[in-house]
């Protein structure tokens, strides 16, 4: 059996892939990095990656609760330079990520033994000022979940 955020993680990349968010269907990834490299990439981007564990309190004795944070960094290169078309493209890829963040904040995930329930979710930075400069589109979503 493997560690629960670990379990947590694949649940949620589960729960992403094969299901369509403001009509674009990602193939997210497991992730162990912080960094999204956009120049090899000219698709969507989804990295899934194990973020913290917060609150650990003890519930009894012999265990603790925890919260853990699952982050999602979701990049685009952008496909174009004319400043009109990234507008749109950058909305249609804002749509995405709300959706996204709509849908996993109010889904119950199961793992091996247990369910894990958003507590938290959060979008920062929805959108990167700094990455649209870049030609890049960057927002990474936050989610800290309570085992049941």
């Amino acid at each position: 059996m493997s560690a629960k955020i670990i379990q947590l993680r694949d649940a949620v990349i589960g729960a992403i892939n094969g299901r369509e968010f403001a009509g674009i269907q990602p193939e997210s990834q497991a992730s162990f990095g912080s960094q999204i490299d956009l120049y090899k990439n000219v698709g969507l981007v989804v990295r899934v990656v194990t973020g913290a564990l917060t609150d650990h309190e003890r519930e009894t004795r012999a265990s603790f609760v925890s919260a853990p944070r699952i982050d999602i960094g979701i990049g685009k290169k952008l496909a174009t330079t004319a400043e009109a078309d990234r507008i749109a493209e950058v909305d249609a890829l804002l749509s995405f990520v709300e959706e996204m963040h709509e849908f996993l904040a109010d889904a119950t995930l199961q793992l091996e033994t247990k369910r894990a329930i958003c507590e938290v979710a959060e979008i920062d930075p929805l959108f990167s000022p700094d990455w649209f400069q870049k030609g890049e589109f960057l927002s990474v979503l936050s989610l800290t979940y309570r085992y049941v």
